[in-house]
């Protein structure tokens, strides 16, 4: 019985890895497939903002409950006049502060997201209202 003997090419070419650009002739060629096949993810830009009171709006100063639109979840802060940050509450799919303005005049809004380890996620404009 004769034995047959494999060539030297044929093994080189059973171990050979498969490249994702088989069939390309040049490296560069190749270089462009492969960075083609990757996806593309773009970054998510979350935003806030300040839907009610409006900029320029007259509020009343018994009461008044501000209205927050989030692009994301996450907790929702609101300052009036540069003060402190204050918690604001999730219903109906926005977030509210409830108000009742000490003084009339104007008063100047900003509002931020926190995320679940309260780092600050992303700031709104600021709205400028008036309280009568």
């Amino acid at each position: 019985m004769a034995k047959k003997v494999a060539s030297k090419k044929a093994v080189a070419k059973e171990v050979k890895p498969l490249s994702p650009a088989r069939g390309v002739k040049s490296p560069k060629a190749a270089a462009k497939i492969k960075k083609a096949a990757k996806p593309r993810v773009s970054p998510v830009k979350h935003q806030i903002s300040i839907d009610h009171p409006s900029h320029g709006d007259s509020i009343s100063r018994s009461y008044y409950a501000i209205r927050i639109s989030c692009s994301a979840s996450g907790h929702a802060e609101l300052s009036i006049n540069g003060g402190p940050w204050m918690s604001c509450r999730e219903a109906v799919g926005f977030r509210w502060f409830d108000w009742n303005p000490a003084e009339s005049g104007e008063h100047v809004l900003a509002a931020r997201l926190l995320d679940d380890s309260g780092a600050v996620v992303c700031e709104s404009s600021v709205i400028v209202c008036e309280a009568e």
